[in-house]
């Protein structure tokens, strides 16, 4: 799986500097960025296109390890409260249960019977018939 992570990475970032040499003169234009606020007005310097295309990229590269770096963070501290949870006996657990209470005997012999209650049960409302 190493192989193939690896490989398909030497794709990508092939197929990128095929795209920047077959369009050597579109990425070596300068470009400048312009703001205009109510208030003032910045224009840049004049930068390569491919400068700012790759400011973009380290930009996205340094958000995505922060939010591994937070992800990481929080599943190991997930990992730290369920292993102290494991070591630390719960007090449920650890209390002795309560005696049963023993249940009143019921004597047998020719007076007990046994009692079958059965509801009523009435039918669906698409079976019932009305007169």
């Amino acid at each position: 799986m190493k192989k193939v992570k690896t490989g398909i990475w030497v794709l990508i970032v092939a197929f990128v500097a095929i795209l920047i040499y077959q369009n050597q003169q579109f990425f070596m234009a300068g470009q400048s960025l312009r703001l205009n606020l109510l208030f003032t007005e910045y224009q840049s310097p004049e930068w390569k296109i491919v400068m700012i295309c790759a400011g973009f990229f380290v930009a996205g590269l340094i958000l995505g390890m922060y939010f591994l770096v937070i992800y990481h963070l929080r599943s190991k501290r997930k990992r730290k409260t369920q292993q102290l949870k494991a070591e630390k006996p719960d007090e449920r657990i650890s209390a002795p249960e309560p005696v049963a209470k023993p249940r009143p005997t019921v004597q047998r012999g020719s007076d007990a019977e046994t009692v079958v209650i059965t509801p009523e049960v009435t039918p669906p409302v698409a079976e019932r018939r009305e007169p």
